[in-house]
């Protein structure tokens, strides 16, 4: 039985325990007595139910009966108390039977067993026997010649005094119980996983386990008395190693030390077995040369395991590329190297359109599968010697290196969105997905990596802002962007926590009879110190970070909560109009947010109207048939806002449960200096009326355009020729005041709220 000692321990060995068949002590060692504070002269002999109740469980009993009986290996674990020590630890017992045999020699034995358990990698003085500082007469040695059971090859007697070895390892019994003793421990060190042999002082094998003999096949030679050198002229198997053995010998003798050295030897077609070697010289007490120890261990998984290890720790899990660590690691060595060539370099920073709309609407799984997709188009765009990393979630890098000019990055940047432009094939779904990319060069702009990571963020931040499904290289002016953003960014997360923001809102008017039908909600920010700051400047900033969420989250609760104050206030039953972002339409919350908000208030659910754009819409066909469902079951009014900007994939627009569509004011700013835009609108208007929808227009400011969309039979409009976004006050008033706008008589003039006085 070995009880391993812990890796944190260095007070004593492994303890290890022989027994007989009756559970008798045959050997008790100084690891042992270190753990139980019990000597190996009070454990010889004695039943080990005896000497301390640890050793007495029934598990242990049940893993001895095991091994005596059927032979059986086993681990178990035992509460050891010392009852010397005065402590208590639990260990794992290894319980594993050994075979009887012919009495073995103990000398060449015990002289090898000792040097291998004090060898690193050994398990410890683990045959350590009751020691005596007075040789007895009684314990003589065996003669040395005496052939060892389990050492195969031991013909002739180990270098050295045998006499001096029965001095420093001596046992107490009969030589009957020596003999039995030594061959419990040549079966134990024959047991063993490592590969161990002994040689002499010439290097000429003298001794080896079962496992060095089997695996350098020296079962098959006569190996006993003969050199490495000479055993790799006998085979061709041992020769491939045979030089470095040889010399390692000799590296260890003069070292005077141990010596821990690598090999691999090939298995298979392309595989491979790594071992440790280590090397342990033995001197007699003048100095001169006695034998050496040899172990070797199989550190083949270990290799593999450390490898898979840095390979993880260096690599994206998901997509097999090298993560952040690594794509810095390479950029720095790409810039040193640039740097002493007088070359140049390119970074590209990649960072796919809509992806969180993906992961939102498709889930998780579906985005994987993208990116692993995305990963591999990647790989296609660039060269062999080029980097493609992804740094985390959808951004991506690439490091072109010994580059000519800047139109070679151009070149691979064009590649890379024409390539991922193309619709992705997943799991019965088509993904149409675009990528912004923002590029530096080096020496250009920056030295360092720090620098060109952070420029191509800024460039990568111009492109997504410019429409995405671009690329732009770094330029000074957008350090100043940048920090404005941040600003931007900074302000408006404190503003939503002081109350800083306003929600306006402008009359949507029936176009036919002048009627105030609602309002649409639109944000408003006042700076304490900047003074108004416009939608255009701090929503996209909102839509890039997590506070779109809080923001429209905030809209919508606002908006609704106005709607209730109007009804309490007697007010005409009104339609409150709130824009959804893309990322509020994608959240998988939304419909509890918007549940929730409209119980809370107590409002008609017929009097809330939600935007989205065409866009959005289209992005993900099936997803938004599906929620703009469940939108209009719990009776709200769905509108496409911006409509005839976006895809106008026609053909789609039957199968959306929508109630309105919004023409966009670019068709109607220019109508007069654009004469397609009035077929444009009257297409848009016939198609709204076809499929049973509403149509709003925006941006009416003129007498002309106006009279025009009523010819038009057009059904809702808004825009500052009847009234700018209000607040709730002045929109209430305005209700109170006037309820018919002048449409009637458009050559009269307005009042200055746009209202008939």
């Amino acid at each position: 039985m070995v009880f391993p000692s812990p890796p944190v321990s260095a007070d004593h060995g492994s303890g290890v325990i022989l027994l007989d068949e009756h559970r008798r002590v045959l050997l008790w060692n100084d690891g042992m007595a270190g753990i139980t504070g019990i000597t190996p002269g009070s454990a010889l002999g004695a039943r080990l139910s005896a000497l301390t109740s640890g050793l007495a469980s029934a598990r242990l009993e049940a893993a001895i009966r095991d091994a005596l009986v059927h032979g059986r290996i086993s681990r178990v674990g035992v509460r050891l108390d010392g009852s010397m020590t005065g402590t208590s630890s639990i260990r794992q017992v290894l319980v594993q039977p050994v075979l009887a045999g012919a009495p073995p020699g103990r000398d060449a034995t015990r002289q090898c067993l000792l040097s291998v358990m004090e060898a690193p990698g050994g398990v410890g003085h683990a045959i350590s026997a009751p020691m005596s500082a007075d040789p007895s007469p009684t314990s003589s040695p065996t003669p040395a010649s005496t052939a060892t059971p389990g050492f195969r090859g031991i013909g002739r007697p180990l270098p050295g005094s045998l006499a001096e070895a029965a001095r420093v390892v001596r046992f107490e019994g009969s030589e009957q119980d020596i003999r039995l003793q030594n061959e419990w421990l040549s079966t134990l060190i024959d047991a063993l996983p490592d590969l161990i042999c002994f040689k002499d002082r010439d290097n000429r094998f003298l001794v080896a386990n079962r496992s060095f003999a089997a695996y350098f096949e020296l079962d098959r030679l006569d190996y006993v008395n003969r050199t490495s050198a000479e055993l790799g002229r006998q085979s061709a198997f041992y020769g491939q190693f045979s030089d470095i053995w040889s010399s390692t010998d000799e590296q260890a003798w003069a070292e005077r030390t141990s010596r821990t050295f690598e090999i691999r030897i090939p298995e298979g077609k392309d595989g491979e077995r790594v071992f440790d070697i280590t090397k342990l010289p033995q001197f007699h007490p003048d100095g001169s040369r006695r034998g050496l120890v040899v172990i070797a261990r199989d550190v083949t998984e270990r290799k593999i395991a450390a490898a898979r290890i840095h390979h993880l720790a260096h690599h994206d899990n998901l997509t097999g590329l090298p993560n952040r660590m690594l794509f810095q690691e390479r950029l720095r060595d790409a810039i040193a190297q640039a740097r002493r060539a007088g070359t140049s370099i390119a970074l590209l920073l990649l960072d796919l359109d809509k992806f969180k709309e993906v992961n939102d609407t498709l889930g998780h799984h579906v985005g994987d599968l993208l990116l692993r997709a995305v990963a591999k188009r990647l790989g296609r765009c660039v060269r062999e010697t080029d980097t493609v990393a992804r740094l985390g979630g959808d951004e991506f890098a690439v490091l072109l290196t010994n580059l000519a000019d800047a139109d070679g990055a151009s070149t691979v940047a064009e590649t890379i969105i024409r390539s991922i432009a193309e619709p992705f094939g997943l799991e019965d779904s088509e993904i149409v997905c675009g990528v912004s990319v923002g590029i530096t060069l080096f020496p250009a702009d920056g030295l360092d990596s720090q620098s060109l990571l952070k420029n191509a963020d800024l460039a990568l931040y111009r492109s997504k802002n410019d429409g995405r499904g671009r690329y732009h290289f770094f330029i000074a002016e957008m350090n100043h962007e940048v920090q404005s953003r941040k600003s931007i960014e900074r302000d408006l997360r404190h503003a939503l926590i002081a109350d800083q923001l306003n929600v306006y809102y402008q009359p949507l008017i029936d176009i036919q009879s002048g009627r105030i039908l609602g309002a649409e909600a639109l944000t408003r920010w006042f700076h304490p110190s900047r003074g108004p700051i416009p939608p255009s400047r701090f929503i996209p900033v909102a839509e890039r970070s997590d506070l779109i969420f809080r923001l429209g989250r905030w809209v919508l609760q606002r908006a609704c909560e106005q709607v209730r104050e109007w009804n309490e206030a007697g007010l005409p039953h009104l339609q409150m109009s709130v824009n959804l972002s893309s990322a509020q339409f994608r959240h998988p919350d939304l419909l509890d947010t918007i549940r929730t908000i409209v119980e809370q208030t107590g409002i008609d659910p017929a009097q809330l109207q939600l935007e989205i754009t065409e866009t959005i819409a289209m992005t993900n066909f099936d997803y938004s048939v599906q929620i703009l469902q469940e939108l209009r079951r719990l009776g709200l009014t769905i509108a496409i806002d911006d409509f005839g900007t976006g895809y106008s994939s026609l053909s789609y627009l039957r199968h959306f449960p929508v109630d309105k569509l919004k023409i966009d004011r670019s068709f109607v700013v220019d109508l007069d200096l654009h004469p397609g835009n009035d077929a444009i609108v009257r297409a848009i208007v016939s198609l709204g009326h076809g499929i049973g929808a509403k149509v709003n227009v925006e941006g009416i400011e003129t007498r002309e355009q106006l009279a025009f969309m009523r010819d038009l039979s057009c059904d809702e409009c808004q825009g500052y020729y009847f009234s700018h976004a209000l607040a709730a006050d002045a929109y209430a008033d305005l209700i109170g005041r006037a309820q018919l706008l002048n449409l009637q008589f458009p050559h009269r003039p307005l009042s200055r709220t746009g209202v008939v006085a």
